[in-house]
């Protein structure tokens, strides 16, 4: 439980101590007694004893459950997604007992011109059916991971260079970072004034070591995982028989992997336009964890991507 809940500062928590054996900067609690607090009783957003009962209550269950979050209610929660602003589709009320959506930012500002108000069990089936029709198609699947294989191997002849390029782009950054973070300690800058610095450095380090995790990679070819594809199917095939809300949190979670964001495009009078953008890492054998993206659209087929080959 953050400190400043109760309205106080606790400056001095950690200290930076450099890894020998990664030679990137760790950071380490500092003893209690070398902690500085300084009482901010405006921040506060509880009182001390409400405080002091949580960390009790925290402390006495062990702290949070590793990996707990919060069961989705419905199998395409928080995936749903308006065509016209990019925001969210959420639940509006019943008709019925049928559950109806409508985009939260038509509805919370009006900032949004998609009025329409959709049932969500129409969506979900013709998303369960359509995942299910495309990953029935092998085809398709063979198409991608052909042309994935050799536009792989193209590039594989430019790697060292490019291995060197990103190893020195990742040493600028770190050095960066880490001096944007020893003058904080040392008190010559304030968080506040290297906020925004520390985050672009953070992007942009993701960003050059996941490239260079694809360059170190292997070129062996990649090919279709077949019992997670199965599983994939036999999941979809049951709820697609009945409704969404029939299988269990596993069957839906498992599902779920598979989709990114649904994108709807209401039409008056007509079905709505359904595009589900997904990843297909969790079909391709265990080893191929770079490939990521792939759309299925539910009118229009799958679409591999070429970004990030």
């Amino acid at each position: 439980v953050n400190p400043l809940y109760a309205g106080q500062l606790v400056w001095n928590r950690v200290r930076m101590v450099k890894n020998p054996d990664t030679g990137k900067r760790d950071s380490r609690v500092n003893p209690r007694e070398e902690w500085v607090v300084s009482e901010a009783p405006e921040l506060a957003i509880v009182d001390h004893s409400t405080f002091d009962a949580a960390q009790k209550k925290k402390k006495a269950r062990g702290g949070l459950r590793p990996g707990y979050r919060q069961s989705p209610k419905h199998i395409l929660s928080g995936l749903l997604k308006c065509s016209q602003c990019g925001g969210g589709l959420a639940v509006k009320d019943k008709d019925h007992g049928r559950v109806r959506v409508q985009c939260t930012t038509a509805k919370e500002s009006g900032s949004c011109g998609n009025k329409h108000v959709l049932y969500l069990d129409k969506i979900e089936e013709r998303v369960l059916k359509g995942l299910q029709q495309r990953l029935s198609d092998r085809r398709l699947f063979k198409n991608f991971l052909d042309s994935y294989n050799r536009e792989k191997v193209r590039l594989a002849g430019d790697t060292a260079g490019r291995r060197k390029r990103l190893e020195l782009d990742l040493a600028n950054v770190t050095t960066e970072y880490d001096r944007a973070v020893d003058l904080v300690i040392r008190g010559v800058l304030s968080e506040d004034d290297v906020a925004t610095r520390l985050k672009e450095l953070k992007i942009r380090r993701a960003d050059i070591e996941l490239s260079l995790k694809a360059v170190l990679s292997d070129n062996s070819a990649f090919e279709l995982h077949e019992p997670k594809m199965a599983s994939y199917l036999q999941a979809i095939s049951g709820l697609a028989a009945c409704s969404s809300n029939g299988g269990t949190r596993e069957v839906h979670v498992e599902i779920r992997e598979l989709i990114e964001k649904v994108i709807v495009k209401a039409r008056p009078k007509q079905e709505p336009v359904i595009e589900v953008h997904g990843s297909l890492t969790a079909l391709v054998n265990p080893s191929s964890a770079l490939i990521s993206g792939g759309k299925v659209v539910a009118e229009e087929g799958l679409e591999p991507p070429t970004r990030g080959l």
